[in-house]
C-alpha cells in the first residue's frame, strides 16, 4: 500500500484548504473575521471538543490560526473557547489531542505537555510536563482517550509509548513502550482509545517498510504488563489493512471506529477479533462539501452522530438520513480548516477523548497564531 507524498507536506495541505474554498465557492467568507465572538462557555451533554487550525485573511497576509474552539452542534456557530485573545496563560504551540472531564475541565495534548482549560474562562495551564507532576518526560504528545475510571491515556509519537497520566497530580505512568512490555514496537502512534473489557488500543500511522510503501496497524496493548499485539492490519483480524491509521475511538456499542487517510476512508472493528468493516468512504459523487481526502480524528456522539476531523475542512458528520459526510460551518459560512483530535464529553459520565461532544457544542483545539503567507504558486 502506498501513501501520497502530498501527506507530509506541510505547504501543500495547507494551501489546499484555499483551493477547496474556491472550489465551494466560498473564499469571500474565508476573507472575513474568523468564527465569530468568544466568551465563556458552559459545556452541556452533546458538545463537540476539536483540535486544529484555520486560515482568515487580516487585510495583508493569510494567516494561520490555533486554537481551542466551540461549535453548537445545533447552530454550527463556531467560538473561541481558548487562544485566539481568549483566557490567560501559556500560547498553544502544537495542539492535537483534546479530551474532556464531566463539563469542567479540557485537556489538551500540547507538544511535550498536556495543558488544562478552564471553559468559563479559557484559561490554560500546565496540567502534566515541563515540570509539572513527576515521572516520564512528554516528548511530542498526541492521541488523549479519558478511560472509564476517568484516568487519562496519552499517546507520545516519538517516544514510541503510551502513558497514564493521574487526574489529581499530573503524574505520569509508562503503560507500554519500547522498554516496558514485550511486543512489536509502536510505530508512530497517533491516537488511542480503549475497549469495553479495558484493552487499550492505539492506531498507529506505521511504519515505512520499502519506497514509499506503508504497514500502519491497530495495535492491542494489555494495560497490566503493556505486552503489545498487533491487533488490526492486513494480516490480522480480516479486512484490507490500512495505510494510515490515524484516529480511534469507541462507539457506545463497543466496536471501534478507525479513519485511514489514504485512501479516505473510515472502518468499524469487531472488538474481539479486529475484522475491519467499511463503514463510510468518500465519493465523487457526494455534494462538493461532503467529499474529504483526509479524515483523521474521530468520535461517536451521545445520539449516535459520527463526527470526525478533517485535514481540509476541518470538522464533519455523518448525515443519517443521506449517508453523505458533511461539513460543519460556521453562522458566517466558514469552516475548521486543519483539525486533528477529537472528541465528546459525556455528562456527568465522560467516556472518551478525542472529540469531545458535551450538550449543545462542540470545542475545537488549535494554538498559537503564526503568520504565514499563502502563496498559489507553491501548490
Amino acid at each position: 500500500m502506498r501513501r501520497s507524498s502530498s501527506f507530509s507536506s506541510a505547504s501543500r495541505r495547507r494551501a489546499r484548504v484555499l483551493l477547496r474554498c474556491v472550489h465551494a465557492g466560498l473564499i469571500g467568507v474565508l476573507l472575513a473575521t474568523p468564527f465569530g465572538v468568544a466568551g465563556a462557555t458552559e459545556l452541556r451533554p452533546g458538545d463537540v471538543l476539536t483540535a486544529g487550525e484555520t486560515f482568515f485573511y487580516d487585510g495583508n497576509e493569510y494567516q494561520q490560526l490555533l486554537a481551542v474552539m466551540h461549535v453548537d452542534p445545533v447552530t454550527q456557530y463556531h467560538t473561541y473557547l481558548s487562544g485566539a485573545g481568549v483566557g490567560t496563560g501559556p500560547e498553544f504551540v502544537n495542539a492535537t489531542g483534546i479530551a474532556v472531564q464531566g463539563n469542567s475541565t479540557v485537556f489538551v495534548a500540547d507538544g511535550a505537555r498536556i495543558l488544562s482549560i478552564d471553559p468559563a474562562t479559557g484559561d490554560r495551564t500546565v496540567f502534566s510536563g515541563e515540570g509539572v507532576g513527576a515521572g516520564t518526560p512528554l516528548s511530542s504528545t498526541h492521541g488523549l482517550w479519558l478511560r472509564d475510571d476517568h484516568s487519562l491515556l496519552v499517546v507520545d509519537r516519538l517516544a514510541q509509548s503510551v502513558l497514564l497520566v493521574d487526574l489529581a497530580s499530573g503524574d505520569r505512568t509508562v503503560i507500554s513502550s519500547p522498554t516496558v512490555g514485550a511486543g512489536p514496537t509502536l510505530l508512530k502512534p497517533y491516537d488511542v482509545t480503549t475497549t469495553l473489557d479495558g484493552r487499550i488500543l492505539v492506531a498507529s500511522y506505521g511504519a515505512m517498510v520499502a519506497d514509499d510503501e506503508y504497514h500502519a496497524f491497530v495495535m492491542a496493548i494489555d494495560p497490566t504488563t503493556g505486552d503489545r499485539s498487533v491487533f488490526s492490519d492486513a494480516t490480522h483480524g480480516g479486512g484490507p489493512g490500512y495505510v494510515s491509521a490515524l484516529g480511534i475511538t469507541r462507539r457506545a456499542n463497543g466496536n471501534i471506529l478507525v479513519t485511514d487517510n489514504w485512501p479516505a476512508r473510515i472502518y468499524e472493528l469487531d472488538p474481539a477479533t479486529g475484522e475491519q468493516t467499511l463503514f463510510h468512504a468518500t465519493s465523487p459523487s457526494a455534494p462538493n462539501d461532503g467529499q474529504y481526502v483526509s479524515p483523521v480524528g474521530i468520535v461517536e456522539g451521545p445520539d449516535g452522530t459520527v463526527y470526525f476531523t478533517e485535514t481540509t475542512y476541518g470538522l464533519m458528520r455523518i448525515d443519517t438520513a443521506s449517508g453523505w459526510a458533511r461539513t460543519i460551518y460556521g453562522e458566517d459560512g466558514t469552516y475548521i480548516g486543519w483539525s486533528e483530535g477529537i472528541t465528546v464529553v459525556q455528562v456527568p459520565e465522560p467516556t472518551g477523548m478525542a472529540l469531545a461532544v458535551v450538550g449543545g457544542g462542540l470545542l475545537v483545539a488549535a494554538a498559537r497564531r503564526r503568520k504565514r503567507r499563502v502563496r498559489m504558486n507553491s501548490l
